[in-house]
């Protein structure tokens, strides 16, 4: 799913709205904290941010609990248990990936969002090639725009 480089924020962001609205916005920031656990330096910190993911996401009590299966869960807070590591929420990490590139992502593809996503990303592509000065209205227009049609 390209719409998780960062080098497509506005992608992200409307991505993150059809997730909101789908009610299933906790597995990109899953995915996301994740992420930025894998980078943690000093690695003496990531304890600590594993215990912060891991109540929030994936513990059976967490209040942003992800669609993780009952042997993933397991394997997680053994891992865990084990001493946290870069790799201590890849499993689940995965398992939360292939949710959203096999469920929510496909969907969001034929939502509405998307096409006034392409189509903004179309037009200013255009305006870019023409080199014609002019300033890009921004995605957070269209994705209120789009909230509104939803409604």
């Amino acid at each position: 799913m390209s719409l998780l480089s960062p080098h497509w924020s506005d992608g992200l962001a409307v991505f993150r709205h059809f997730l909101r609205s789908e009610f299933s916005e906790e597995n990109l920031d899953f995915w996301l904290a994740v992420e930025k656990y894998k980078k943690t330096r000093p690695l003496s910190k990531m304890a600590a941010r594993a215990d912060k993911i891991y109540n929030e996401f994936i513990s059976t009590s967490a209040a942003r609990q992800v669609n993780v299966d009952s042997l993933v869960r397991d394997l997680t807070n053994q891992s865990l248990r084990g001493g946290a590591g870069p790799a201590s929420f890849q499993l689940a990490q995965d398992q939360i990936f292939s949710l959203m590139e096999t469920d929510s992502y496909p969907r969001f593809l034929r939502s509405r969002l998307y096409s006034q996503l392409a189509n903004h990303n179309a037009a200013r592509t255009q305006t870019a090639n023409q080199s014609e000065p002019g300033p890009a209205e921004p995605a957070n227009q269209e994705i209120a725009a789009a909230e509104v049609d939803q409604s």
